[in-house]
């Protein structure tokens, strides 16, 4: 929780190479999946072939992913679906499109009631009763350094997704 907090105070600046999709979600799932197994969690993966290059830091987009995947699977204790996906979008950023690529980490939990989606990425919020509450304040804060952002999809009892969305190298 200290390291947390002081990453959230006191980011890093990412240090930019190529990201490889494959791997990113590939290093992540090494880290949930055997939680995933333990709660008897189906894990779904499908990451396109032909991506925009994105320039960006693996380790901390690699954060990024596995804390959406943690969140993911802490509402979903007793089974459910987790499905992670990589595919281009087009994206209009102040009347431009760009060619992005977007994660999408969807869970099969309850969904996330209206009052707690409106304060989700303030810090020192949290649901949990061991949560610090900057998990999701980190993942907006480093997608903004990245010139990316994060985007919600819930609906209650049908589940979240969370859609990460990076602009390509040429943008």
């Amino acid at each position: 929780t200290i390291n947390h907090f002081l990453n959230f105070a006191r980011p890093q600046e990412p240090v930019l190479t190529t990201i490889d999709f494959d791997k990113l979600v590939g290093d992540a799932l090494s880290v949930v999946k055997p939680r995933a197994t333990h709660q008897e969690v189906d894990v779904e993966t499908c990451v396109a072939t032909s991506l925009p290059k994105v320039l960006g830091d693996m380790r901390q987009l690699g954060e990024v992913v596995v804390n959406l995947m943690v969140n993911a699977l802490d509402e979903m204790p007793r089974g459910g679906r987790l499905k992670i996906s990589v595919e281009p979008a087009t994206v209009d950023r102040e009347g431009h499109l760009g060619t992005w690529t977007r994660i999408d980490v969807t869970d099969t939990g309850p969904g996330i009631t209206e009052t707690n989606l409106d304060r989700l990425f303030e810090p020192f919020f949290t649901t949990k009763a061991s949560g610090s509450g900057l998990g999701l304040a980190i993942v907006r804060s480093t997608l903004q350094k990245h010139g990316g952002t994060v985007r919600i999809s819930t609906a209650p009892g049908a589940g979240t997704t969370f859609s990460i969305l990076l602009p390509g190298a040429e943008a």
